[in-house]
């Protein structure tokens, strides 16, 4: 994958390891990154096995369905220590 060095895109990619970041707006930086790719089918491989281990382990539903619970819980948590005084 290559992608914007963006909030949200970075927290999903990691450079050089899961894809590849170039900054916003860059063309140039895009068409390069994309270039590299084509020219490096082990360089899309490597990326690739690490992208699909990652989006198992850190963005399967379960991961992502308990992370939001955790923090309903917590924000509930909140309010009920501040509307009790506690």
């Amino acid at each position: 994958m290559v992608a914007a060095d963006a909030p949200g895109c970075r927290e999903v990619v990691a450079h050089d390891a899961t894809g590849l970041l170039v900054p916003p707006r860059d063309s140039a930086a895009l068409a390069d990154a994309l270039e590299r790719l084509i020219a490096s089918p082990e360089t899309r491989r490597r990326l690739g096995e690490a992208a699909r281990r990652r989006a198992l382990t850190d963005f399967a539903d379960s991961v992502v369905a308990g992370r939001f619970l955790d923090l309903y819980d917590g924000l509930l948590t909140r309010k009920n220590l501040a509307t009790t005084g506690g």
